[in-house]
């Protein structure tokens, strides 16, 4: 799977988050009452979402809000960031 990454080459928290949990787009955008092309739009950084958008986005991926509005990511650290996350989901179940 490949991360979504932004114009400059960088990945968003977001993506990140969404790939660790495993959400589709259309599924993701629908938990939070947006539409999918405005996720991907989202984690492509062509626009930002609204600070109660984050906040919903937040609940929907059980995150914190401020990491998924943090900067966005070198491609190398956030696939690091990506395979800790899911060796940490793997080692609680």
């Amino acid at each position: 799977m490949e991360l979504v990454r932004t114009p400059e080459g960088l990945v968003t928290p977001l993506a990140v988050v969404r790939a660790c949990r495993d959400i589709p787009h259309r599924t993701l955008a629908r938990r939070v009452s947006a539409t999918w092309e405005e996720v991907s739009e989202w984690e492509r950084g062509e626009g930002r979402p609204t600070p109660a958008m984050w906040k919903r986005l937040a609940l929907a991926l059980g995150w914190k809000w401020q990491d998924l509005a943090g900067p966005h990511l070198d491609p190398d650290d956030a696939w690091q960031t990506l395979l800790d996350v899911r060796q940490r989901i793997a080692a609680a179940q």
